[in-house]
């Protein structure tokens, strides 16, 4: 498949998929141009912009999806939740930064706020109308990349993130002491460097207290980033943690601790320069997947402490992965797949794909077969600013239909909001999953790559 679709500088592509907690067949799906919603089980699928999100440019949000149908989202002004299906409006956090969110087992919210105002982690049991129960495991300012419940017991609650500290390098006299700036580093070649602090905690209250987790025998550079990617659905002490950049320019790997962090055993590693996705199943099992060196999946949780006793099996034809969820209805593997030709990456022809055996993938979403629009009033941000024409550009619907091969017709695209593209070939920066603060959740490839052809002439930016 010829040539690269790009939105926002970057080829378009999936970053997440979603399912409602208990109720399956509503999806949300996180698009680097925006956002998708099926509520058919990924038969059809319809468009919202960013703007009506709350954010734009390179920045991917994190989503929550309630048991009620609320979708929580993590935005450039705070954390935003949409009741209505339409409108994303503040939570109670107000415009705090939250670089976190997600939903435990019960149907209770967690917020982590990444400010510099505000370092804590808030816990929501009335499906984020209120957050009354807040911990300080850091503090202000700090960068939480990861909070994640355990499945079968919602009282047990893990949270990964950093921070920098400036302290004086290994050849100052000083080594270590904390500095401002160089000049508070003495020595020849002396100098204040900023280096990165790893942040693990773990709650066995629900998010009222956090207690340290050991950092003992985990690799790390000061490039890289620890995420929570895994709790075993039985075992609430059984977890996964995914690290990347190891060695300061690439190298994932995926570590288990079976006492809740105490000890951890690193069970694989890779060196694809677009990072790892990782899932374990709600039969246990584990799936590990990348964009360009294939996939492989462990059968033997309990014997599961390192690389052989894991015995890894690959995948025979996986596509070329960017991220991975379960059905909880049908236990299905859902996969963030490329729709088209991405720089290095070959294209997929499906933007999600599913497997029940992780041995034939089925397509879910193909952008050109996207359903429309999701249709709101007349003075939503959605119909003003994204379907329909805005100060006086074209609608920014009309130019992604343009731009993907969209065929749905439901959306007049003539006069004002007709769009025009233009071709060039810019290098643009792509910042990680997470969208701000950190060398992300891939590899090395995440740090810069080339975009090719078809940059929409009339883009906006939020930021």
């Amino acid at each position: 498949m010829g040539g690269v679709a790009a939105a926002n500088g970057r080829p378009a592509g999936t970053s997440t998929i979603n399912f409602e907690q208990g109720s399956p067949q509503h999806i949300a799906a996180g698009m680097t141009f925006g956002f998708l919603r099926s509520d058919d089980g990924g038969t059809t699928w319809k468009w919202m912009c960013e703007a009506t999100i709350g954010y734009g440019g390179t920045f991917d949000p994190d989503y929550a999806y309630s048991p009620t149908g609320a979708i929580f989202a993590t935005t450039f002004d705070g954390l935003k939740v949409m009741r209505d299906g339409c409108s994303f409006n503040s939570a109670p956090s107000g415009t705090t930064f939250v670089s976190s969110t997600e939903m435990g087992p019960t149907g209770n919210v967690y917020y982590a706020a990444a400010d510099p105002a505000d370092g804590k982690i808030y816990r929501s049991t009335d499906d984020g109308m209120t957050f009354p129960t807040s911990a300080t495991p850091g503090q202000n300012n700090d960068w939480w990349d990861s909070i994640l419940v355990a499945p079968s017991d919602p009282t047990r609650v893990y949270l990964t993130g950093y921070r920098y500290n400036k302290i004086c390098n290994a050849v100052s006299t000083n080594a270590g002491a904390a500095c401002v700036n160089d000049t508070g580093c003495m020595g020849t070649g002396a100098k204040c460097d900023s280096i990165k602090q790893f942040l693990i905690f773990k709650s066995i209250d629900g998010g009222a207290n956090f207690t340290p987790m050991s950092l003992t025998g985990l690799t790390t550079s000061n490039n890289s980033a620890i995420d929570v990617v895994g709790i075993d659905h039985t075992k609430p002490n059984e977890i996964y943690i995914h690290i990347n950049i190891e060695n300061g320019m690439s190298g994932d790997s995926i570590y288990k601790s079976t006492d809740a962090g105490t000890t951890w055993n690193k069970i694989l590693s890779t060196n694809d320069p677009f990072g790892l996705s990782f899932l374990i199943r709600n039969d246990g099992s584990l799936v590990v997947a990348t964009q360009t060196m294939g996939s492989q999946k462990s059968a033997n949780p309990a014997s599961c402490l390192s690389p052989a006793t894991c015995n890894w099996t690959a995948l025979a034809t996986p596509p070329h992965i960017n991220c991975l969820a379960e059905n909880p209805a049908t236990h299905d593997v859902w996969a963030c797949t490329h729709n088209y030709d991405s720089p290095g990456i070959p294209g997929d022809g499906y933007g999600i794909m599913k497997s029940s055996d992780l041995a034939t993938w089925t397509g879910v979403l193909r952008y050109q077969d996207i359903n429309g629009v999701v249709q709101c009033a007349a003075d939503s941000i959605q119909q003003t600013q994204c379907v329909g024409s805005y100060m006086g550009k074209p609608s920014v619907w009309c130019c992604l239909e343009q731009q993907l091969g969209i065929t749905d017709t439901s959306v007049d695209c003539s006069g004002t909001a007709s769009c025009l593209l233009s071709v060039d070939t810019p290098n643009t920066m792509v910042n990680p999953p997470k969208g701000c603060c950190n060398t992300g959740g891939g590899g090395a490839g995440a740090l810069l790559l080339a975009v090719g052809t078809g940059a929409l002439l009339w883009r906006r930016r939020k930021r």
